[in-house]
């Protein structure tokens, strides 16, 4: 199993503990996290980067409006496994995003079959970066 389910409360399910979580030190510690979202259109999956707090994990991902979402429980975080498999859900992988102009790096969702990736930077605005970018 790749990820670690952090229930609604807070707490980690199964013999899991934030121990477990895959993370990258930059500027900012991140840990790759997804989410299913849940709106007026229905249900979809978005990639995005946990953080920790006094209480437990906080995440912060992208909606279908390219709007900030954070929450403090209630999704999956990327965690060490054995297996050698590719990390992705219904064709969106996770995304490394790197802002060479501010030095930072993040984590969102990428569609490698329409060749583009997006998120929510630390100042909580949309990224969406395409193979036109340059």
């Amino acid at each position: 199993e790749y990820w670690t389910t952090v229930n609604n409360d807070g707490s980690l399910l199964g013999d899991r503990t934030v121990k477990d979580f895959l993370t990258f030190h930059t500027a900012h510690v991140k840990i790759p996290t997804r989410k299913v979202m849940y709106d007026e259109l229905g249900h979809y999956e978005t990639f995005g980067h946990a953080y920790l707090v006094q209480n437990g994990v906080c995440a912060r991902f992208v909606d279908r409006y390219h709007k900030t979402k954070a929450i403090c429980g209630g999704f999956r975080v990327l965690s060490r496994t054995n297996i050698h498999e590719a990390i992705e859900y219904r064709s969106r992988q996770v995304a490394k995003i790197v802002s060479w102009t501010k030095n930072e790096v993040w984590y969102g969702s990428a569609c490698m079959q329409e060749a583009f990736a997006e998120g929510i930077d630390y100042e909580n605005d949309y990224v969406k970066v395409n193979k036109y970018c340059y």
